[in-house]
């Protein structure tokens, strides 16, 4: 089936209703990591690409993560999902309570496959909403199958949601989105336009059934103060380049392949000035074996990947006196926070964050 071209709209995704609970809060940390196959970034997109041994090194970034704490989550994709090559190391992680688990559709690689593979259709919320439906669903019954937990957590690769998404997650079961990129635009490709996103948690819709993570991005820079005409009218086209030419502008993701330790650090804490006190560290899988993904080809890249991610955990930990938690204690603490106010009309301010360890199963 070809998806009519008139079906392709940007869409654009503004931010929802902030959590008033998640403002003044001990800094919290979650991982989150796009358990996917190994891709070529400049290939074009193919539905046969399976290969997930990279999967086997995750072990990797483990080692780091246990000894802060944190039990990373992985938002597996259906390749890893449908393979014991991929999922079986998460089974590991499972049993030993040190990982939880979602889902990421990558629509090209994920049955049925009913449209044609274009960049287009990379976006699933760019897919007619019975067949992004579809996708999730079979995604979500492979995970249940292989894994054994029913993911409540989403993310679509790409960060492709669309104006259908929020209401097909929530009646498939899930809780927890977090696909939106703060600032960045895709529009130029048919994909979702966040210029208008903050990276804090907010509710996506007005029940309370569905909490957005944002991944953690923004800018820095002296314009970064100015957040809203700089991504409404500056985006990611030349006066931004410029900006960034002349060290004015920089759009920086809170991951070990985007970004230097230096520029997470100063994005961290100008968030945390501003009052944020949740933090996404985010990162594709198939990094921890070199040449696998664009980010890290070789083991010098791999090494610097790795101190990345320890001298952040000990920054956040030292410098904010934060700690790392699952995406389930947010949603927990959120939750409180909407009791509170229907209850009394008022929000409900929680001083800590809770432990991550021991909550394996929960996501």
């Amino acid at each position: 089936m070809k998806v009519p071209r008139e079906t392709f709209q940007v869409y654009r995704s503004d931010q929802g209703q902030e959590i008033s609970a998640l403002q003044g809060i001990d800094p919290c940390l979650i991982v989150t990591i796009d358990a996917e196959e190994e891709f070529d970034g400049n290939a074009p997109f193919s539905s046969t690409n399976y290969d997930v041994r990279s999967m086997r090194y995750q072990y990797r970034a483990h080692l780091v993560f246990e000894e802060f704490g944190i039990a990373p989550t992985y938002l597996v994709d259906f390749p890893v999902a449908s393979q014991s090559d991929g999922y079986g190391p998460l089974l590991d992680f499972l049993q030993d309570g040190t990982c939880t688990i979602g889902s990421q559709l990558n629509p090209w690689v994920n049955p049925p496959f009913n449209e044609d593979t274009e960049l287009k259709n990379s976006f699933a919320g760019n897919l007619p909403p019975g067949l992004e439906r579809q996708k999730i669903a079979r995604l979500t019954s492979e995970i249940h199958d292989n894994l054994g937990v029913q993911p409540i957590i989403y993310r679509a690769g790409r960060h492709g949601i669309g104006p259908d998404t929020t209401q097909t997650l929530i009646e498939l079961g899930y809780s927890m989105n977090s696909s939106v990129f703060p600032k960045r635009d895709n529009s130029n490709q048919d994909g979702p336009d966040f210029r208008a996103n903050a990276a804090a948690p907010f509710w996506r819709d007005v029940d309370h059934r569905l909490l957005e993570l944002p991944l953690t991005a923004g800018f820095t820079g002296v314009l970064s103060g100015h957040d809203d005409w700089v991504s409404r009218f500056i985006g990611r086209g030349l006066a931004e380049r410029f900006c960034v030419n002349v060290g004015l502008l920089n759009h920086v993701q809170l991951s070990p392949e985007r970004v230097g330790i230096d520029e997470a650090k100063a994005l961290t804490r100008d968030l945390f000035a501003r009052g944020q006190r949740v933090f996404n560290v985010s990162y594709h899988g198939g990094s921890l074996e070199p040449g696998q993904t664009p980010y890290v080809k070789n083991n010098d890249d791999l090494a610097r990947f790795l101190a990345w991610i320890e001298e952040y955990l000990t920054f956040f930990s030292e410098e904010l006196g934060g700690r790392g938690v699952t995406p389930s204690d947010i949603l927990a603490m959120a939750r409180q926070d909407s009791a509170h106010d229907n209850a009394h009309g008022s929000a409900h301010n929680i001083l800590s964050c809770i432990g991550a360890r021991g909550r394996a199963a929960a996501d």
